[in-house]
């Protein structure tokens, strides 16, 4: 019986640590798709991150959701049900086919699948392939710290997307396999970490060569590329949804951390209704129907260039035949005198 196809999908919020665990997933072999965004100064191991899918989301997906990766809003119930999205479905499982082509593991990493999940489960359903999560967890005070540096985001705007991508990751994570890791514990005691999901996941074959693996991952997991790290960790003034989900994932003291999440939940429903940027989203919105226009205008013109060269082929071909016609009927006055000739 041929064994099920697996796809390992890192489901975990920006700057959490989600590119150090994909990239270990890398070196033990897993296959990450055959285009990968680009290294750059805010990631410079590289964010192994598969291109299609990247572009998928920013071009095709959130703007269809009128939503984009630092919207803090929660999207529509059922939303992945709507019959708009057909052909991106469509588009999404072509996407997976084409790049992962006949991978039985492969692995893909894009943070916004935390709360896109339900759209990549049906993808992975009809496609066949089994899904394992693992969910990286970092501190949210860090990942605000690296927000505001990079993004220049307010501390209250990161938290809570910081939580809004736990708290879906968690939520829809709930029917797979999954580990939940702290990126402090990768950092620390990479075997430990690789060795606790590769059991979980019943992958332990990945684990040929402990010798050389160290070395890689001594190599990759410099330390000194984690830029913020904070000791006080205390988040309670934030609002209760945060720290819910703040002490069911990081703090590891609570053993069903499902009462805790479902209430970070449904507090952060309610919190976020007050917080949408409708100007944001109309600016996206604007960008997508600007992008759209501009594809649709490129096709056209590939269009009418095509149409032209047929038409001039079809003309050249014309000519041809007639030349041929010509010649073939020279050729017979030409054979007819030589018999004339002849006689």
């Amino acid at each position: 019986m041929e064994s099920k196809r697996t796809c390992i999908l890192v489901l975990g919020m920006h700057r959490s640590g989600t590119s150090a665990f994909t990239g270990i997933l890398s070196i033990l072999g897993i296959s990450l798709g055959k285009r990968l965004l680009d290294s750059n100064d805010d990631n410079e191991k590289g964010f192994f991150e598969n291109k299609e899918i990247h572009k998928f989301h920013d071009y095709e997906l959130l703007p269809e959701l009128k939503s984009s990766w630092d919207d803090i809003s929660k999207l529509q119930d059922n939303w992945f049900k709507s019959k708009t999205l057909e052909t991106l479905y469509e588009k999404a499982k072509a996407i997976i086919t084409s790049e992962y082509e006949d991978k039985n593991l492969f692995s893909i990493k894009d943070p916004r699948m935390c709360f896109l999940f339900p759209f990549w489960e049906k993808v992975f359903n009809d496609l066949g392939i089994e899904i394992k999560i693992i969910i990286p967890i970092r501190n949210p005070l860090e990942v605000a710290a690296s927000l505001s540096k990079r993004d220049n985001f307010k501390e209250e705007k990161s938290l809570t997307l910081w939580a809004k991508y736990n708290i879906y990751a968690e939520y829809y994570s709930r029917n797979y396999d999954r580990v939940f890791i702290h990126y402090n514990d990768l950092l620390s005691n990479p075997l430990d970490s690789i060795e606790y999901f590769t059991k979980k996941f019943t992958l332990e074959f990945l684990l040929k060569n402990k010798a050389e693996l160290k070395d890689k991952l001594d190599d990759f997991l410099d330390i000194s590329l984690k830029h913020n790290t904070l000791s006080d960790v205390s988040i309670k003034d934030a609002p209760t949804f945060i720290q819910n989900t703040y002490v069911a994932l990081y703090t590891k003291e609570i053993k069903d951390i499902y009462s805790f999440m479902d209430l970070a939940r449904i507090e952060y429903a309610k919190y976020c209704t007050y917080m949408i940027d409708n100007t944001k989203k109309n600016i996206l919105l604007q960008e997508y129907i600007g992008y759209v226009q501009d594809r649709d205008r490129l096709i056209h013109i590939a269009n009418a260039e095509i149409a032209q060269k047929i038409k001039e082929n079809n003309k050249r071909d014309k000519m041809i035949q007639e030349r041929d016609k010509l010649i073939q009927e020279r050729d017979a006055e030409i054979a007819q005198k030589i018999k004339e000739n002849n006689k």
